[in-house]
């Protein structure tokens, strides 16, 4: 639903954010605050999507290189189109891999990210022995991922756990809370773990644009027929919930 950047994120929104496109900026530039990125560090990004992070990344914060694995091999086909017009061939590579099995040695990289991509992972406690393995000493991991929620959970809010997770092709096992989150960070082996929960900047103000887009018969013309109909359930369902019955959290670890 961007306009003019290639993000499938659904961003981090502020009282003067007016497009998806700034939303998911602002998220990337969160992301890179939060890791402290600078000049020396070798970084790796887990599910890159179309790679626009890495441009933003790149730009922005100047990490010494940003390697970015994926296992579909059209995310990894169009964001290598948009590496090849770019100035950044020889610092951002875009690689087929698992991140449950990372093709890379111990203590390879200053900084490990996922931006929306770990929700989606079949075993995301594999994926934090891994994202551990390939830290170097001091490395820090910084996630934005999508998680469940504390408390009973009333029947409405199964029933949308079950459609949106499905929509987002989120595995029921990645629903735990972010108390969770955390002690499964720390009983693998990081320390200083802080999962915090920005939701209120995420999930109302993208549903609102949401809803606004798809109210847009112009704009939505530029989407296939399977896609517009997608869009407009997903919407009316977001829509009408009385509160999203998931947890959307900014992580940060580091490794001993």
């Amino acid at each position: 639903f961007t306009d003019t950047t290639n993000y499938i994120n659904l961003g981090y929104w502020q009282p003067n954010t007016k497009t998806l496109d700034q939303a998911c900026e602002a998220l990337a530039h969160l992301m890179g605050e939060a890791a402290s990125l600078k000049a020396e560090d070798r970084v790796l990004d887990v599910g890159f999507g179309f790679g626009e992070q890495e441009f933003y990344w790149m730009k922005t914060f100047a990490p010494k290189s940003i390697t970015g694995i994926n296992i579909s091999d059209f995310q990894i086909k169009k964001a290598k189109e948009t590496l090849a017009n770019s100035a950044y061939g020889q610092r951002i590579s875009f690689e087929k891999g698992d991140a449950l099995n990372i093709q890379y040695e111990d203590n390879s990289f200053d900084v490990v990210f996922g931006l929306e991509s770990v929700m989606h992972f079949p075993n995301r406690d594999q994926f934090f022995k891994e994202a551990l393995r390939v830290l170097k000493p001091g490395g820090r991991l910084v996630l934005a991922d999508i998680a469940g929620i504390g408390g009973k959970l009333s029947l409405s809010d199964h029933i949308q756990q079950w459609m949106l997770g499905a929509f987002w092709q989120m595995p029921k096992q990645n629903l735990y809370d972010k108390e969770t989150y955390t002690k499964k960070l720390t009983d693998i082996g990081f320390s200083k773990v802080d999962c915090r929960s920005i939701g209120d900047n995420v999930y109302p103000p993208f549903i609102a644009y949401l809803e606004k887009q798809t109210s847009n018969a112009v704009y939505m013309s530029k989407f296939n027929f399977a896609y517009r109909v997608l869009s407009k359930i997903a919407s009316k369902v977001v829509s009408s919930v009385e509160r999203v019955p998931f947890d959307y959290l900014l992580v940060q670890a580091t490794k001993i």
